[in-house]
């Protein structure tokens, strides 16, 4: 993305481009709460240099909200503080105290909810910055991930947009320093163009990497409970995740890769379980216990390959059918979340072909017809 004043305000610690980038982005006072407000009572024209390329969104998610129609590929838009964030980058925060300084006071005083802007101010930042250019992401993994699928990226940077473009009122987690968000697949699907389905996939993603961590309810504020959470569905509240660093050498991108895992990855919470434990079930889905059968359908998977050794896919899932009163549909949508993580345990699905190559026959099994052989 290229505008005007883009060079100004990337090097807006100089003696000499500070004052400029202070008038770029002088605004009215205002008690909004929320940084996206915020940044919107700058003018997005006087910014960029480039009236031309700047309207108020008429419809949309953005609706009301000044944009910046970028010459980039993909022609994409920019809200005052998606452009800022992307431009400014890992420095977001030291931006936001050197020219939105009173955005933490109220009156004077340090508003109650200063600690969560800033935290939520310094992870965002760096992690939008981290990923919003494909050519520089510095995590080889990470970016490894993301060119496989790269509405991976886009979700999680509308996670990042979305996390300072909230009005919480009041403190939602008895930790004021952990940098929350709430989260909807479906808002972020209206924002980004992405089905809701596949919003799903890579938020559950993000979950099992532990680049967000969902809160649990008995975690958040009683004056948050209290307002916006109801004692007897607990469940249907849009759900609080913490925000952790992307670059976190605990978050295993590289096992990620290995599974070739991406936005169409449907991780279910009997995959989860089967492989990772019940404790990193409960870690990932606090307010939540498994109760689907497919649990039990892995486990008759595992049992059929071990004493078969090597099985056609065909072969497997017929055989595992035989043991429920499930329909076949729900054999494959528990196999389809199985085949993910499968090398875990020492297994691959390849072709008859290849496995033939290998000196692996498999019974009945020819060609590209899938089967399952240890790895």
């Amino acid at each position: 993305m290229n505008f005007k004043n883009k060079s100004i305000i990337e090097n807006w610690k100089t003696a000499t481009n500070m004052p400029i980038v202070l008038d770029l982005y002088a605004h009215d006072d205002t008690s909004k709460l929320d940084l996206k407000s915020r940044f919107d009572k700058c003018d997005l024209a006087t910014i960029t240099g480039e009236p031309e390329r700047c309207a108020i969104q008429k419809n949309g998610p953005y609706k009301g909200f000044q944009m910046y129609q970028s010459t980039e590929k993909g022609h994409k838009r920019y809200s005052v503080l998606a452009l800022t964030l992307t431009v400014v980058g890992k420095d977001f925060k030291e931006f936001i105290e050197t020219f939105l300084g009173d955005f933490y006071y109220t009156d004077g005083s340090l508003n109650e909810l200063a600690d969560l802007t800033c935290s939520l101010a310094e992870v965002a930042g760096k992690n939008y910055s981290a990923i919003s250019r494909y050519g520089s992401i510095k995590n080889k993994p990470l970016k490894k991930l993301i060119g496989r699928d790269r509405d991976i990226q886009k979700v999680a940077l509308q996670i990042y947009e979305n996390s300072l473009a909230l009005d919480w009122y009041c403190p939602p987690t008895n930790n004021d320093n952990d940098p929350v968000t709430r989260l909807s697949a479906k808002t972020i699907a209206q924002q980004t163009r992405i089905s809701t389905m596949k919003v799903n996939n890579i938020i559950g993603l993000l979950r099992l990497f532990h680049a967000i961590a969902e809160v649990s309810v008995r975690d958040m504020s009683k004056p948050y409970f209290e307002k916006f959470i109801d004692l007897h569905a607990t469940y249907l509240h849009t759900p609080i995740y913490t925000i952790y660093d992307l670059s976190d050498p605990d978050i295993n991108w590289d096992l990620a890769n290995q599974l070739e895992l991406d936005g169409s990855s449907r991780i279910s919470k009997s995959a989860i379980q089967f492989f990772f434990g019940e404790e990193y079930l409960r870690a990932m889905y606090p307010d939540q216990r498994n109760t689907s059968v497919q649990l039990v359908i892995m486990q008759k998977f595992e049992e059929n390959i071990s004493n078969a050794t090597s099985i056609s896919r065909k072969e497997l899932l017929e055989k595992t059918s035989e043991s429920f009163d499930e329909s076949f549909s729900v054999i494959k949508n528990a196999w389809n979340s199985y085949r993910l993580f499968m090398p875990l345990h020492q297994l691959q699905l390849v072709t008859a072909s290849d496995a033939a190559e290998q000196g692996i026959k498999v019974k009945n099994a020819k060609g590209r017809e899938k089967v399952v052989i240890p790895a």
